[in-house]
């Protein structure tokens, strides 16, 4: 993770490059022309400015990028434009991570029917992209659920290994 810093956002950098990640796996690279206002558009942007958009659902609703306890964007994908991503504050931290929100949960269809193996379907589809955006994500060590408790297990190592070292 490049943002070291507490009590932030990710860095836009950050920000930019899991958008980015998330564009390439949802729509094979290129954002349709709806999800393109809803992008930053270049690594510099205000990230600020950006989840104060007003297409941008935060908790609360009236929060300020420093209260709030998340920011969901609905970038969708190619089979379902409802997906999002999200930045959220880690609970009883300062510090943000990365997720990917399928926002499929409230689809369903009686057992037997044809919508419902259709939705279970789509279901499963939305559940492998979001993994394979994780996973990237991970492994460009964004800010994740996964590489916030890694680091976290990490420091407690050392500090365990070295107690007069504070980290």
């Amino acid at each position: 993770m490049v943002n070291n810093n507490t009590n932030t956002l990710p860095s836009a950098s950050e920000i930019y490059l899991a958008v980015e990640i998330y564009i390439r796996h949802a729509y094979f690279g290129q954002a349709p022309e709806n999800v393109q206002p809803l992008l930053p558009k270049n690594e510099n942007f205000n990230r600020e400015k950006w989840i104060m958009g007003e297409m941008v659902e935060r908790e609360p609703a009236d929060s300020t990028p420093q209260t709030m306890r998340w920011a969901s964007f609905r970038f969708g994908n190619v089979f379902y434009p409802n997906m999002k991503f999200r930045i959220s504050r880690v609970p009883n931290s300062d510090d943000f991570v990365f997720s990917v929100d399928s926002h499929d949960a409230v689809l369903q269809a009686e057992p037997g029917t044809p919508d419902h193996a259709m939705l279970e379907e789509l279901k499963a589809e939305n559940a492998k992209l979001a993994q394979t955006i994780t996973d990237d994500w991970n492994k460009a060590d964004l800010p994740t659920e996964h590489n916030y408790m890694r680091r976290k297990i990490q420091l407690a190592k050392a500090a365990a290994e070295n107690p007069s070292n504070k980290t």
